[in-house]
């Protein structure tokens, strides 16, 4: 799989060939501008490879157009985007119902409240989205992702706004996603989240350079220093 992009173009990710397997929960992690973010996008079908091929649940999507595309990206894909995409001006309960129409089914009060108190933020159903702090929009994203129930996650930076309670609350709702057989891909920069994964994959420029699986925070920090 190789993406690449720009005027000219230069290559972003290069010559990756990752399998993620069901029940499995993976990090990638790597400096800025490694490819972390993009190799997230080509894996959910929001980037097309110029070179190589992804496929999801059985289901190569890299030859698919944007339409066939975007329904995986509503069925089996999840994504928690760096940017969020949240809109601003409404509740915190109908950004949950606006993924619910995009999906193209409708989430009960009582599906909508699990979601929300999986992350601590039951209590804030009825606040705008725009008034709340970052870290709390970053849990209504992460909780409008997991409603799905996908059977792939991708996750951009998850706990980035995140003060270390709530980050290790998200790790251990991810560990529960897993539990149910779907698999979870995190970038991230922080050691400590990417050693509760069961493997960590390392970028530089666009390629993996090294695995780890089961490692420390320690371990995961020296091989990141050493990129």
């Amino acid at each position: 799989m190789t993406y690449a992009a720009g005027h000219p173009a230069s290559t972003i990710v290069k010559d990756v060939d990752l399998t993620v397997r069901e029940g499995e929960s993976v990090a990638i992690m790597g400096r800025s501008g490694s490819g972390k973010s993009s190799l997230l996008k080509l894996g959910g079908g929001l980037l097309q490879p110029t070179a190589g091929s992804v496929s999801v649940a059985g289901t190569r999507i890299d030859d698919l157009g944007e339409k066939a595309r975007a329904l995986v990206r509503r069925g089996p894909v999840g994504f928690i985007f760096q940017g969020l995409n949240l809109i601003g001006n409404l509740s915190v309960t109908d950004n949950l119902d606006v993924a619910g129409h995009i999906r193209g089914r409708r989430y009960t009060t009582a599906e909508k409240t699990a979601a929300l108190e999986a992350v601590g933020m039951a209590a804030m159903g009825s606040r705008l989205v725009e008034d709340l702090s970052g870290g709390e929009a970053q849990r209504v994203a992460i909780a409008r992702s997991l409603m799905s129930k996908p059977t792939i996650v991708f996750a951009d930076e998850p706990t980035g706004a995140l003060d270390s309670t709530n980050a290790a609350n998200v790790t251990s709702l991810f560990k529960d996603v897993v539990t149910t057989g779907s698999a979870v891909v995190v970038a991230t920069h922080d050691p400590v989240v990417a050693a509760t994964t069961s493997r960590v994959v390392f970028l530089s420029d666009g390629r993996i350079v090294g695995e780890l699986s089961s490692p420390s925070a320690e371990e995961i920090a020296r091989r990141v220093i050493a990129l």
